[in-house]
């Protein structure tokens, strides 16, 4: 079994080809980097602390939010890429149909390509999103 750090805000998952233990375990993703190089940054930080995780529908991809923004794992591609760099914790997140990023902050409902860019907005809760579904098949969503 590998262990993987997450310590830029882009890079390889692993650094050769890995195989599953016994039990199918590929690898365990280290959470608790620290220090002066974590996530490329000149201060200290503290412990990362993912919120949520989301596997899109083909299962070769996956999205964690964390205290340091949205982070996308490609699996197939042996990458891993920040999309959100320092965003507001966000505690709802799902792939839609088309591969985007769906991330509720606050009030705010966003859809976000894989290259972070910001594809449409949605305002209008009066409470903060506390939690979403999304169906794939019939495009809608319930907040």
């Amino acid at each position: 079994m590998a262990a993987v750090s997450i310590v830029n805000y882009a890079g390889r998952i692993f650094d050769k080809p890995v195989e599953p233990t016994k039990d199918g375990l590929l690898a365990v993703i280290n959470y608790t980097g620290s220090g002066s190089n974590y996530l490329s940054s000149k201060k200290q930080v503290g412990i990362t602390q993912a919120f949520s995780a989301q596997f899109n529908n083909q299962g070769d991809k996956f999205v964690i939010s964390d205290n340091k923004g949205i982070l996308v794992v490609y699996l197939s591609a042996n990458r891993y890429a920040y999309i959100l760099k320092d965003s507001k914790p966000t505690k709802c997140l799902a792939f839609t149909a088309s591969d985007e990023v769906l991330l509720s902050q606050h009030t705010t409902m966003s859809i976000h390509t894989l290259n972070g860019k910001v594809e449409a907005e949605m305002k209008g809760h009066k409470l903060p999103i506390s939690r979403f579904e999304i169906n794939t098949m019939h495009n809608f969503i319930l907040s």
